[in-house]
């Protein structure tokens, strides 16, 4: 047998060699398994949560034109000669109807740029918006902005009555219904149905709802005559 120097050094060389071979063959080893773990869990993440996100959409309101209408308005009296006496009011029904032929362009331009600057060309809902609205969510920035469209506003308003979950669950289930159901309805309603339906809705303070009240309470103008 062999004891040279040269000769031990060649074993020494193929011993370690060999371990590293079998080291290396099990970590990879190790790393196959733990990717097709990973993959086999993101699937079934991604099931569970399609399968989540479908329920939600599946138990959304059905909603219409007919259900997007405001159909609570003040009650005016007349006269004999056609002349106002009296106006009744209660509360959620201090609305007075806007024809979109009313609405002064300015008017509609201002809650746009404010609001929805992308109103007139999304499809109901504005991913960049939604996108940003996380960003300043997860960075702190409270002027980042919200991301929800005109459309999922008036739906908020008309179909989920304002938005007044308790929970993060309850308000997540209504913001996913609410994506589903603005992409609905901006494919059923025209663009100057919904901002009027809209403008016709929000709740401008103290009981003032819609802007055609708004302008009279605050500013003594009447949309569609005096406000050009």
């Amino acid at each position: 047998m062999n004891y040279g120097k040269q000769a031990t050094e060649r074993k020494i060389k193929s011993a370690n060699s060999k371990a590293r071979k079998y080291t290396t063959k099990v970590f990879l080893a190790f790393l196959k398994s733990l990717f097709i773990l990973c993959l086999f869990g993101s699937i079934v993440a991604a099931s569970v949560l399609f399968g989540m996100v479908k329920g939600i959409i599946d138990n959304a309101p059905d909603v219409d034109i007919s259900t997007i209408v405001p159909n609570e308005y003040a009650t005016t009296v007349y006269d004999s000669a056609g002349n106002v006496t009296e106006t009744l009011v209660t509360a959620g029904s201090n609305r007075e109807e806007a024809t979109y032929e009313e609405l002064p362009k300015n008017l509609v331009n201002a809650f746009v740029s404010y609001e929805d600057s992308r109103f007139w060309e999304h499809n109901g809902i504005d991913l960049r918006s939604i996108m940003r609205a996380v960003r300043g969510v997860l960075t702190g920035d409270s002027t980042a902005g919200g991301g929800s469209t005109i459309t999922q506003q008036l739906i908020k308003n008309s179909v989920f009555g304002g938005g007044m979950e308790k929970s993060f669950g309850e308000r997540l289930e209504r913001k996913f219904q609410e994506w589903f159901l603005a992409i609905k309805l901006d494919g059923v309603m025209s663009k100057e149905q919904i901002i009027t339906n809209y403008l016709n809705t929000i709740n401008l303070g103290n009981n003032t709802l819609g802007v055609k009240v708004a302008a009279k309470r605050y500013f003594n103008k009447c949309i569609g005559t005096d406000l050009i």
